[in-house]
């Protein structure tokens, strides 16, 4: 749509039927076939690379990939990434809220998201938070919950992962 010559960017959702991959590959559910575990991470990475080749000029970033964002069919056959709630246009420095830290998940959104004056955003937000979704497919749990030993309140309250403590692991992976 356009309005006085400036498009207009309208997202659309549907409903999609299944579980969150969150629930399949957590610690405490049934196990997942290695077969089809690797099956759903190829599709998921091959989605995401097939949208940025083919959007490579002004890709919308989803900001938010995570295991509960994340749809797999009843078959597990088919995944689906859901909640474009703080979706936005890659290039774009105007959609950061909370004081100082951006929108996202603390463990899966990328370091650059998370910073204040980090720039602009571009698509390695999305790659991170699906590195971070397959380590939790490989684990079945949260890496930050993991190494941290954070409760899921406290993973969800940016303002308590301020403390300089936790900043080793916002930005990277350690063994």
């Amino acid at each position: 749509t356009v309005k006085d010559g400036v498009p207009i960017l309208c997202l659309m959702e549907e409903y999609v039927q299944g579980e969150r991959l969150g629930d399949i590959y957590a610690a405490d559910a049934a196990p997942v076939p290695e077969e089809t575990m690797f099956r759903h991470m190829h599709q998921l990475l091959n989605g995401m690379c097939a949208y940025y080749d083919r959007y490579r000029v002004d890709p919308l970033l989803h900001r938010d990939i995570k295991p509960a964002n994340i749809i797999i069919s009843p078959d597990l056959k088919t995944c689906t990434y859901i909640d474009f709630d703080i979706a936005h246009p890659s290039g774009s420095t105007g959609t950061r809220s909370r004081g100082s830290f951006g929108k996202g998940t603390p463990g899966y959104a990328h370091p650059r998201q998370t910073a204040a004056g980090a720039g602009a955003s571009d698509i390695r937000m999305d790659f991170y938070g699906l590195g971070m979704t397959f380590l939790y497919m490989l684990t079945g749990t949260d890496y930050m919950r993991m190494a941290t030993g954070l409760s899921e309140e406290d993973m969800n309250n940016w303002v308590y992962l301020m403390n300089p403590a936790y900043y080793p692991y916002l930005y990277k992976v350690k063994k």
